[in-house]
């Protein structure tokens, strides 16, 4: 299982996906029994030849074989149950799929589960206007689900996050947040982005998505952001969750989405 965030449109480089089905591989046990069948038969043969009595040296390579290739199956087989790394060409193409469409402003939270050919599921957060009919919005949803569905080989789940991108001061501050963001370190981006005005200070709330070696100085980066954010009229409170599962080369490849 894996996540990745904040993949804005439109990614133009994707790796080639493949789909269940493209290639073919030869079961293991029809690579083994040549393999080991062949040792023996040029074992009995030296033997037969040189008087050199190897068979049994070439029996245990072979055992040795045997096992080095059962814990590849095993592995094999394994890897996808317990949450497998998915393949990186698949993760590109279902979010080259959602940000392909105008209307899709950003994803996040991108999670891919892979259990084989044919079992994979997934499940994002997808940002669209506001003032979009919630009806349009759930249609073009359910329209990219049934195309992933189709093209990908991956039932896709959405969830539909409504972003403000009329309001000045949200987009301003935002815009703010990023840009103290990105000095501190290029690869920080963020998701979910909102403003709660209280009486004696706003409250700008996000989640933000963090490389695994911030895990420890988290709050720190959090009070270094916010006083830089202070401008004189207005207390801002960070309100922030930090998402370190989320942080791979993607998350930076494509940089942070502005409203439009």
């Amino acid at each position: 299982m894996s996540r990745v965030t904040t993949l804005p449109a439109p990614i133009t480089v994707l790796s080639p996906i493949v789909t269940p089905g493209s290639t073919v591989t030869p079961a293991p046990i029809q690579t083994l029994l040549p393999i080991s069948t062949g040792a023996v038969l040029l074992a009995c043969i030296v033997g037969q030849l040189t008087g050199l009595k190897i068979d049994g040296y070439v029996g245990l390579l072979v055992a040795l074989f045997i096992l080095w290739s059962g814990v590849g199956i095993a592995k094999d087989t394994i890897d996808p149950l317990i949450g497998a790394k998915p393949d990186e060409s698949l993760v590109h193409a279902i979010a080259y799929l959602m940000t392909s469409h105008p209307s899709i402003l950003g994803i996040h939270d991108l999670m891919v589960h892979d259990y084989g050919p044919g079992r994979r599921f997934a499940s994002v957060h997808a940002e669209i206007d506001h003032r979009i009919d919630p009806l349009i919005a759930h249609e073009l949803l359910d329209e990219i689900e049934r195309q992933a569905k189709r093209e990908l080989h991956v039932d896709l789940v959405i969830h539909y996050d409504p972003i403000v991108t009329d309001d000045p001061e949200i987009a301003a501050v935002r815009t703010r947040v990023l840009q103290v963001m990105h000095g501190l370190d290029s690869r920080l981006s963020l998701h979910d982005f909102r403003m709660v005005s209280g009486p004696h200070h706003v409250n700008v709330i996000f989640d933000m998505v963090i490389p695994p070696e911030y895990t420890k100085t988290a709050e720190q980066l959090r009070r270094q952001i916010e006083a830089q954010l202070q401008d004189g009229k207005k207390t801002y409170h960070l309100i922030v969750t930090f998402d370190t599962a989320a942080f791979n080369e993607l998350s930076t490849e494509a940089g942070e989405q502005q409203p439009r």
